[in-house]
């Protein structure tokens, strides 16, 4: 659920032509029904196509704390991309479940915590979101509910299949035909 407010959230945020570029636990805030805010808007890109006015970093200043910020972020030339609000989800999601983030190679997987299907999908959503080079990670936020939706769709049909099946069986006559296979194994 917050993961998903998380994105929600942050497309919102890119499609305003903003990068928030600080994304770590301590810029979002959740209130007693666990829905979050995103806080901390002080190193946000404007894009100056939309916005007349923007916030104005130094070249010296520190740009986000270096545990979830993407590495392209270490580059003061680099022009800033909803990418790095991406990556930076991924360390969110990996610290939401470790609580720390990921660094260097061989990720713990959150399938190691949580086996389950869904768990399967995030990880690898996470996988895709830290990848080092930026244009490997998704390119929007579109991209993963994208990827989401295929899998409720897959899932969705999965499930639908398998009722049909059971709905198509007939008990009384699987019994029978399981007695006569076994009467002539046994017989």
């Amino acid at each position: 659920r917050i993961f998903k407010q998380i994105i929600d959230c942050i497309e919102q945020v890119h499609k305003k032509g903003i990068v928030h570029r600080d994304l770590k636990p301590q810029n979002i805030l959740l209130d007693s029904q666990l829905n979050i805010v995103i806080t901390d808007f002080g190193i946000a890109y404007y894009n100056p196509e939309i916005f007349e006015m923007t916030g104005h970093t130094m070249s010296s200043e520190r740009l986000a704390n270096f545990d979830f910020a993407a590495p392209e972020q270490r580059n003061s030339k680099e022009q800033p991309k909803p990418t790095m609000d991406i990556y930076a989800i991924g360390q969110l999601v990996q610290w939401m479940v470790f609580g720390e983030t990921h660094k260097g190679t061989h990720r713990k997987k959150l399938t190691e915590k949580f086996n389950t299907k869904r768990m399967i999908l995030l990880d690898s959503i996470v996988e895709k979101c830290l990848d080092n080079t930026p244009n490997n990670r998704y390119q929007s936020i579109s991209e993963i509910k994208d990827e989401i939706s295929k899998y409720n769709a897959q899932t969705k049909m999965k499930n639908i299949s398998t009722r049909e099946i059971e709905n198509s069986i007939d008990i009384e006559e699987l019994k029978e035909k399981l007695i006569d296979v076994l009467d002539n194994i046994c017989g």
